[in-house]
């Protein structure tokens, strides 16, 4: 879009404005002075529209599109991806409140748990959103299995897949499509990495579990994130480890004291370890419910389950639960 030759050369500038000078000339008579004819000189002065950043030229090329591009009849959709991810919504809002005109509308999609917590933080954005909110839940177990059995039909029955490993995808994925189809990757590759090409491949959850084990190769920045959230600091990342185990629910102060309580977390206190977690902006993942709630939520879903997924970093795991070492 910015390339000179790419499709900037379609996008007609924008006048900002237009300026005409008009010039009398009068002639002289020996004796008196009269008109004896106006020559007019005119001048136009054409002052454009200059584009400062992507976001003005990105409103030229659809306002160029609207105009000179789409027939009668025709309409133009912008599907903006993601917007779970967009922090700062002041420049979004403006865009979208400009452009959505006669044939140009706007569709924004992203993950989280509801509509409201989509857009929450974007108050301007969400006013130019009062209808068309479509829902779609994560996936049932009859939706996930039917995945993993389009796979056992098209491989004529040389994959297979273990009823415990569909549940367990299932419960680690909360029904998120990505990481269906990524967990069931990750299992794959670990059996053809301990037993080769050898069919038939028989899936099952023992080859999740090692599987997960190269989740963060796999999803580098969400590795970065959380890495980034824990440092060297294995309290925070046994408290964000509950957070994430939590999945189904929201979780009260009380209950991470009873957590730190419970492996001796005196220092920091668990005030300082929640106040740490709530404070991290990069990226900010759990918020509390209100101002004055004492009750947490996790406003990222996709990390959520990664975090939850991933192995842990600085503890240990013993009869399935997390603890400090030594």
């Amino acid at each position: 879009m910015t390339s000179p030759s790419g499709i900037k050369q379609i996008i007609s500038s924008r006048v900002e404005k237009i300026e005409s000078n008009v010039k009398d000339k009068q002639t002289l008579d020996l004796f008196r002075i009269v008109q004896l004819g106006i020559e007019s000189e005119s001048t136009i002065t054409r002052s454009e529209f200059k584009e400062e950043n992507i976001f003005e030229t990105f409103v030229n090329l659809i306002i160029t599109i609207s105009k000179n591009l789409l027939n009668q009849n025709e309409g133009l959709l912008i599907a903006i991806d993601e917007f779970d991810l967009i922090t700062d919504s002041s420049k979004m809002a403006s865009l979208i409140k400009n452009l959505s005109k006669n044939n140009v509308k706007f569709l924004i999609s992203g993950i989280a748990e509801s509509y409201n917590q989509l857009l929450e933080g974007h108050v301007s954005v969400a006013r130019q959103f009062t209808y068309g909110r479509i829902n779609i839940a994560p996936m049932s177990f009859n939706e996930v299995a039917d995945l993993f059995n389009l796979v056992e039909e098209n491989s004529k029955k040389q994959i297979r897949f273990d009823e415990s490993f569909i549940k367990e995808v299932k419960e680690r994925s909360s029904g998120y499509p990505y990481f269906v189809q990524l967990f069931g990757q990750l299992a794959l590759d670990n059996f053809v990495e301990l037993n080769g090409l050898r069919y038939p491949i028989i899936i099952n959850s023992k080859h999740l579990r090692n599987g997960i084990k190269l989740l963060g190769t796999f999803e580098y920045e969400m590795d970065k994130d959380y890495l980034n959230i824990i440092k060297e600091n294995p309290q925070k990342e046994l408290v964000l480890k509950f957070l994430a185990q939590t999945i189904s629910k929201k979780i009260r102060d009380e209950e991470i004291y009873t957590l730190c309580y419970k492996h001796d977390i005196m220092q920091p206190h668990p005030k300082n370890i929640i106040a740490s977690l709530l404070g991290h902006r990069d990226p900010q993942f759990i918020v509390r419910e209100s101002e004055d709630s004492d009750y947490l939520t996790f406003i990222n879903p996709l990390f959520k389950v990664y975090a939850n997924s991933r192995e842990a970093e600085l503890l240990r795991l013993r009869e399935k639960e997390y603890y400090i070492p030594n």
